[in-house]
């Protein structure tokens, strides 16, 4: 019978051949491509990784105008002359980003409404990008660009990435600010421990709202929060190691709610909504998923 193998050309089981592809399978690491899932063309955890990426992008998006300098409303408009201090310089990198993260969205918004026929969506990000996760199962399934889709889409995500953050800090939404009358949203950013400056929690609208680390308890308490943890403290938390946390992330069963500044072993640290992750471990407990790449 023959198998269909995951289109992502990044896609590699290791230790795992094909004969016509590798040079040197002694030297090769593995060069075979996991099988894609049942009735789509990339394995389960590229296509999970593609919906994930796709979902990560609006909040990247907001965080590259702050490096660009602008206050805007983070809602995909082209930042104007109003939105922007004139005394911060504006970085030519991060407004070209910006260009180029929306241009190739809008191209595969296009695509997707002529094959479907369909009417593109708002041209804003977040409309964009709720498109986008609405079709990412069709994108999967068509054997043309599901490939090169999920690759293309991850290196965006990961090149804005390094722009958004380029202090080494991370921000996680908290939900609605609890001061009367203000509709703003609060969020923390988690500052690396190279960084000058404190993490601390701040309102997206009034930036007098702002709360230091010593007030956390207080605040979370005060709005409801989630309890935000590490791989280490969810592990120790759920009596398991840290490697079964890791796997568990890594092929879409635990859920994260972003990644941290502080580098381990080349890749930065997750975090996870405890009541989330322990709600999701137990329900997909003794269930066997499929290993990553990574697991091999």
């Amino acid at each position: 019978m023959d198998i269909t193998y995951c289109a992502d050309p990044t896609c590699a089981r290791r230790g795992h051949h094909i004969d016509q592809w590798c040079e040197d399978p002694q030297k090769c690491p593995g060069c075979q491509p996991w099988p894609a899932a049942d009735g789509i063309h990339l394995c389960q955890h590229h296509a999970e990784r593609l919906a994930e990426n796709i979902q990560r992008i609006p909040q990247l998006w907001d965080d590259l105008e702050e490096v660009l300098g602008g206050s805007g409303s983070g809602d995909g408009s082209p930042v104007t002359g109003g939105s922007v201090d004139p005394a911060i310089p504006i970085n030519p990198a991060v407004t070209d980003l910006r260009a180029n993260i929306k241009n190739g969205l809008v191209s595969w918004c296009r695509h997707i409404a002529e094959e479907r026929g369909h009417t593109l969506p708002a041209d804003t990000i977040t409309d964009i990008c709720a498109y986008l996760a609405r079709n990412a199962s069709w994108i999967t399934a068509q054997a043309t660009i599901a490939g090169e889709a999920s690759d293309t889409i991850n290196q965006l995500v990961r090149i804005t990435h390094t722009h958004a953050y380029p202090g080494g800090h991370h921000h996680i939404s908290l939900g609605p600010c609890p001061h009367d009358e203000c509709d703003g949203q609060i969020r923390a950013t988690i500052r690396d421990e190279t960084d000058s400056r404190a993490s601390d929690v701040t309102c997206t609208t009034d930036g007098s709202h702002t709360w230091t680390t010593d007030q956390w308890h207080t605040l979370g308490a005060q709005i409801n929060a989630p309890k935000i943890v590490d791989t280490a403290t969810l592990a120790a938390h759920l009596k398991v190691d840290v490697q079964t946390i890791q796997r568990l992330t890594r092929n879409g069963t635990l859920p994260t709610v972003g990644t941290g500044p502080l580098a381990t072993r080349g890749k930065p640290p997750r975090w996870y909504d405890l009541s989330a992750a322990e709600k999701r471990f137990h329900e997909t407990r003794g269930k066997v998923a499929q290993p990553t790449a990574d697991d091999v």
